[in-house]
């Protein structure tokens, strides 16, 4: 039995599949790029092609996470088209279930949203039920994704979706808030000299945890037998300029860097939105333990570990 990933290269996918290999499980890893088949005992790579979903008929597939997106930072544009935005993010999933049905596997489904689903209104606390607003290519391609899996479930496929909010991790790449800052601050520590950090609006303020965390709710979940959507948040906000503050004190680098906030830095608009995860508390007993300071202080360490910046 296999375990099926897809968008194993992201932030997220990297971390799950540490995670599913480090605990002996047999896994299916799908990039933009190629498959890898790893088990115990074999190693195979294989080209991803348009007939890339029959792969999967053969094999017997026990869970799927859908993690694939094609997302950007709030200050860059998404340059894919929208049809190949709502292929990757939400149709290609519906396409990979279908033909596991047609083969005879049922295997339970993660699906993995976005708080971007609910637009950019200053709601302060969201929850699952709470009206969604897409604004952009990137979320209504994520709520189709939601209806697809709601669809799944009335048909029988156990289906649960994640609505994600801001999770952080050293994976992520460095036009990200926190990776551009970190980025920033370490290099003025090492190099002991002034630099000038562009970022957009310092009054934002985002609801944002650590995601190991995050990742292992999401298996909790789908080991669970309570299908459903689930909000996966830290229920607290913090302003751009409260955070950048952390990082830089953490470092001890304020009196290095220079904050430029212009709010012309940003494409997407700034928002303020809580997520109310006492769904989640309540199913699974998880609750989120870093946010805020222990955020930064996890991160530092997590970026200095990888010594991504030697």
């Amino acid at each position: 039995m296999y375990d099926l990933l897809v968008g194993s290269n992201g932030q997220d996918g990297k971390i799950l599949s540490n995670l599913l290999i480090e605990q002996g499980i047999d896994v299916i890893l799908v990039s933009r790029n190629d498959i890898l088949i790893q088990t115990k005992s074999i190693k195979k790579r294989i080209e991803r092609n348009s007939n890339w979903f029959n792969i999967f008929s053969d094999l017997s597939i026990r869970n799927v996470f859908y993690l694939a997106a094609i997302s950007r930072s709030s200050e860059h544009i998404n340059k894919e088209s929208s049809i190949e935005q709502l292929s990757t993010n939400s149709v290609d999933m519906f396409s990979i279930i279908n033909t596991l049905l047609s083969s005879g596997s049922s295997p339970k489904l993660f699906y993995a949203s976005s708080s971007l689903v609910f637009g950019n209104r200053d709601l302060d606390l969201v929850n699952e039920q709470t009206s969604r607003a897409p604004s952009c290519i990137y979320s209504k391609s994520k709520l189709i994704g939601e209806y697809i899996c709601d669809s799944l479930t009335k048909d029988g496929i156990e289906s649960y979706t994640g609505i994600l909010f801001n999770h952080e991790s050293s994976y992520r790449k460095s036009n990200f808030l926190f990776s551009k800052v970190i980025q920033t601050a370490i290099y003025a520590q090492k190099s002991n000299k002034q630099v000038e950090l562009k970022l957009g609006d310092p009054t934002s303020k985002l609801d944002v945890g650590y995601a190991p965390e995050f990742i292992e709710a999401i298996i909790s979940l789908i080991n669970s037998s309570s299908p459903g959507s689930y909000i996966i948040s830290t229920n607290t906000l913090f302003s751009i300029s409260e955070i950048v503050d952390m990082i830089l004190s953490n470092l001890g680098v304020k009196h290095l860097v220079y904050v430029n906030y212009e709010s012309s830095n940003l494409i997407r608009p700034p928002r303020q939105i809580r997520g109310d995860n006492s769904k989640l508390e309540s199913v699974l007993g998880w609750k989120p333990e870093i946010f805020g300071q222990d955020l930064v202080s996890r991160l530092v360490v997590d970026y200095q570990k990888e010594n991504l910046f030697n």
